[in-house]
């Protein structure tokens, strides 16, 4: 309820109660990793044996490349199957998978444990992704798409800037695998919240 009054006093009207999860889940789950995304190389260069700015480049380049190997045809299948549900179980999954990520990070000491890490992280990502701009796309309100759009790009980007700045107090205060604990954490409460969608989920489209 309290969600639903600051979307609404954001942006002055009702948004749909599926916008409203995909939002309030997103906010989470950006947030829950923009506490590591800004001193992960920190932790690569201090935590892992033989880690340097070279391992920094290619776990950012595994990732990408990852995902995007894997986007195209997640999206190829979810365009061909009719009805939401199964989007809303790739977009579940996928968020259930990289919110196990961070705890994986707890075992890695070599680069090589860090490469295969980003590239499961990359292939989970790519999972949901698409599927959830497909959900987001059908139910958005009509006349208010570039306006639930920027909601969502503000409410995110306020989210990740705020834990921006707070994952590096908690690394230097508790460690990196405390860091990476909480990550994990408030990534997995944004994934459930997306089980509020699944009723409104159309068995065809």
């Amino acid at each position: 309820m309290r969600r639903r009054k600051f979307l609404r006093m954001l942006v002055g009207v009702e948004i749909n109660p599926v916008i409203r999860a995909l939002i309030a889940s997103d906010i989470l789950i950006l947030s829950a990793f923009g506490l590591l995304a800004p001193i992960f190389a920190v932790f690569l260069l201090e935590d892992i044996q033989g880690g340097s700015a070279e391992v920094v480049g290619f776990a950012a380049m595994i990732w990408l490349f990852s995902r995007a190997i894997f986007q195209i045809p997640t999206a190829i299948f979810i365009d061909r199957r009719t009805g939401e549900r199964d989007d809303f179980w790739i977009n579940f999954g996928g968020s259930v998978g990289m919110s196990l990520i961070p705890l994986a990070y707890l075992f890695a000491s070599l680069p090589i444990h860090i490469y295969l890490i980003q590239a499961v992280f990359g292939f989970f990502h790519a999972l949901t992704f698409p599927s959830w701009k497909a959900i987001f796309t059908r139910h958005i309100d009509p006349h208010r798409e570039g306006l639930e759009w920027a909601v969502f790009d503000t409410t995110t980007d306020l989210g990740t800037a705020i834990t921006a700045a707070t994952g590096g107090v908690i690394a230097v205060t508790l460690g990196f695998r405390a860091l990476f604990i909480f990550v994990s954490l408030f990534s997995f409460l944004g994934t459930l919240l997306l089980l509020r969608i699944y009723p409104l989920m159309r068995e065809e489209t």
